[in-house]
């Protein structure tokens, strides 16, 4: 297995994708990942909640915490982000939180923000508008584009909470993902 250099961790450069979790059953989930560690994959992805739970149990059963980088994440992070009324920092404290009790760990390798589909926006020329919290005291407004969320300073934010997140010692890197190539290199 070639090892490439990510951040300050060395990880195979084939992932182990958690996503087949919802479709085996559990002992064969954990004998795949067996079948992973042996091959030399040590990079494990799970970016769902119950992908998470599932890579959680099967390192702990196989005893493999120590020899798993683990990336784990909110999947189409804008989407999820708008459907829930919190601050940048609430919403990202709750979700980390609730990877590294899946886990059963304290931190994790890589927290991954997925942008899933994404459009690729000409961010300079797009019209925002303020849509209102709605009643909901723990609102938070948003800013608008094309019928999506796209919330350039919330994005800053999350990246602070991120960062302090890793100064913190909870997570080691930060991630973006996303079908859109285009869509990541213009939030990178």
């Amino acid at each position: 297995m070639k090892y490439r250099r990510a951040g300050n961790i060395d990880v195979s450069v084939i992932a182990f994708d958690s996503s087949v979790a919802g479709v085996v059953p559990p002992a064969n989930f954990r004998a795949l990942v067996q079948k992973a560690l042996d091959s030399g994959i040590d990079f494990f992805r799970a970016l769902r909640p119950d992908e998470t739970t599932a890579l959680g149990e099967s390192l702990t059963a196989l005893d493999a915490k120590r020899k798993a980088n683990v990336a784990v994440g909110i999947p189409r992070f804008f989407a999820a982000y708008a459907s829930h009324f919190m601050s940048a920092s609430e919403f990202l404290e709750h979700e980390l939180s609730d990877r590294l009790e899946r886990l059963g760990s304290n931190y994790v390798d890589c927290f991954v923000l997925d942008l899933g589909e994404g459009r690729s926006v000409d961010l300079q020329s797009v019209v925002k508008e303020e849509i209102s919290a709605q009643s909901s005291p723990r609102g938070v407004p948003t800013t608008s584009y094309e019928g999506g969320i796209f919330l350039h300073e919330t994005l800053a934010e999350c990246m602070d909470v991120l960062n302090r997140f890793k100064t913190e010692g909870r997570i080691r890197l930060i991630g973006v993902s996303g079908e859109n190539v285009a869509a990541v290199r213009r939030v990178l």
